[in-house]
């Protein structure tokens, strides 16, 4: 079985959502990936585009942002994950 690498926001753009938390101020929100990767690329790493984000609330950076992601609803694959 060949391992399926889902560590670039290119990989996950088509077939996850993708959520940014800030552990400070508990606000979270769906990130735009298509947007995210026409500025930095589909080769960013979801470690990479933490080290980028700052919480909107609360001036939070990356060691307060968490990054999840998972399928959407409905899809026949299962999985989960985060950064």
């Amino acid at each position: 079985m060949q391992e399926i690498v889902v560590d670039t926001i290119g990989a996950l753009r088509d077939t996850h959502l993708v959520y940014a938390f800030c552990t400070a101020c508990r606000r979270d929100t769906q990130l735009d990936l298509a947007r995210l990767a026409a500025v930095y690329g589909g080769g960013l790493t979801l470690g990479d585009l933490r080290e980028r984000l700052t919480c909107r609330r609360c001036g939070g950076r990356s060691r307060e942002i968490r990054i999840v992601y998972g399928l959407p609803p409905g899809s026949n694959t299962y999985g989960r994950g985060g950064v």
